[in-house]
């Protein structure tokens, strides 16, 4: 008798995102609209810093640290990250929801959103027990720190300024600029500044819970050099 294989992470992740999409597909039915679908793009483009996530793991699980060998996928894995958690901003879109549809159109934002964040942060969990063994417990905290918030300007960037991960291969100049800019004179930029430290707060948050209770142990690097 042949026995099923058992589920893994990504079999339950592939399951609720077909659950998600249902829920759209029933939203959709009970307001006779289309306007969230959308949000399957979305879920979409956080599913890419995942498997980035998981190849990466494998990656290092076949080349020795010191090769450099995955700068590149890691840099890849970051510039697509912020997709993640961006989902929790569609949450604006509530605003034009009719009353009737409010609560129904909240919690299907609220499933991709937390999914969406689930992608994410499990794929942090992979990058950044990664970067502890090879470099060290603390500098995988202060690459976790960084990521946060790196992730934190480029949600701010992409729901305000409207700019996604594309931007920076097709109009590097102008989100250099004004990332300058930012950094420059801080104080006139201010609610840029607290959006991404807030954000990046409330992933660290998440990150340490997510981390605490899995019971993940980062732990000290077997040798010193670069990915």
């Amino acid at each position: 008798m042949i026995r099923p294989r058992p589920w893994n992470t990504t079999d339950r992740l592939f399951f609720l995102t077909l659950a998600v999409c249902g829920g759209l597909g029933v939203q959709s039915l009970v307001t006779g609209s289309l306007n969230h679908t959308f949000l399957v793009w979305n879920l979409f483009l956080a599913w890419i810093p995942y498997c980035l996530g998981v190849g990466i793991d494998r990656l290092a699980s076949w080349t020795e640290p010191g090769t450099g060998i995955l700068v590149l996928p890691t840099a890849l894995w970051l510039l697509f990250f912020p997709n993640a958690p961006y989902i929790v901003t569609d949450l604006v879109h509530l605003r034009r929801a009719a009353p009737e549809h409010l609560v129904l159109n909240g919690l299907l934002i609220a499933s991709f959103a937390t999914l969406g964040m689930a992608l994410g942060l499990l794929s942090l969990r992979r990058v950044h027990a990664i970067v502890a063994r090879r470099l060290g417990a603390r500098t995988g905290w202060a690459f976790v720190g960084a990521v946060f918030l790196l992730t934190g300007a480029g949600v701010w960037m992409g729901r305000v300024l409207r700019w996604n991960s594309w931007d920076l291969a097709t109009n590097p100049v102008a989100m250099l600029r004004r990332t300058v800019d930012v950094l420059l004179a801080p104080w006139n930029h201010l609610h840029a500044v607290g959006f991404t430290l807030l954000f990046a707060l409330g992933l660290f948050v998440l990150y340490q819970r997510l981390v605490v209770r899995s019971r993940v142990r980062v732990r000290a690097p077997r040798q010193f050099g670069l990915l």
